[in-house]
């Protein structure tokens, strides 16, 4: 129904969000169309002089990318979308952009890198009390440094920062992924009963 709609819609902010919700519905199934219908969201939103919808269409066009394992071209439309969100102060698209970045570069194995856009995304989130955001980059932070034995220390305490904040908000998924990690930890450290506990 929405690739009706643009066809037969004027060319105006509105037919830039159906672009993008086209985009976001096909990313996963149909990334060829999901990068498609981004790209003309992006052209239609730098003709309006539309910034939020570039830089929400740049978002999807990487994701489209993602799917596909394009991690050159994800980075790309990411780091473009970045620049979009901080040009009109769009704080959460920046953490989220961030986070993403920081995720990519961390399951590419440069976790340096990707620690180093999980913390500059935590003053974002922390700014603009985005308890979601901010309880994931802490879980993501907290996975960096679980993976060597002498940061195990700082493991724990970016996941017990992040715990409280899913409970609060009874993010289940995120309660289950830090309770595992901490258990993990616990069991790593031949600590069973803890480890019991918390897996």
């Amino acid at each position: 129904s929405l690739k009706i709609v643009v066809i037969t819609s004027e060319d105006d902010t509105i037919k830039v969000q159906n672009l993008i919700s086209i985009s976001q519905n096909l990313a996963g199934t149909d990334n060829p169309n999901a990068i498609y219908y981004g790209s003309r969201a992006r052209n239609l939103a730098e003709d309006l002089n539309y910034t939020a919808g570039k830089a929400k269409a740049l978002k999807y066009i990487g994701i489209g990318y993602y799917m596909q394992s394009d991690y050159v071209q994800t980075v790309k439309y990411w780091e473009e979308s970045l620049e979009a969100y901080k040009e009109i102060g769009d704080k959460g698209g920046e953490a989220n952009i961030l986070s993403n970045l920081g995720a990519l570069n961390t399951d590419e194995g440069d976790e340096t890198k990707g620690l180093s856009y999980f913390l500059q995304a935590l003053p974002i989130a922390e700014e603009i009390n985005d308890t979601l955001r901010l309880g994931t980059v802490l879980l993501n932070i907290g996975f960096i440094y679980s993976k060597k034995q002498e940061t195990y220390r700082n493991a724990f305490d970016y996941y017990s920062q992040a715990l409280p904040l899913f409970d609060s908000i009874n993010y289940q998924e995120g309660i289950g992924t830090v309770t595992g990690n901490i258990g993990d930890l616990f069991f790593l450290q031949g600590n069973y009963d803890s480890a019991l506990i918390y897996l």
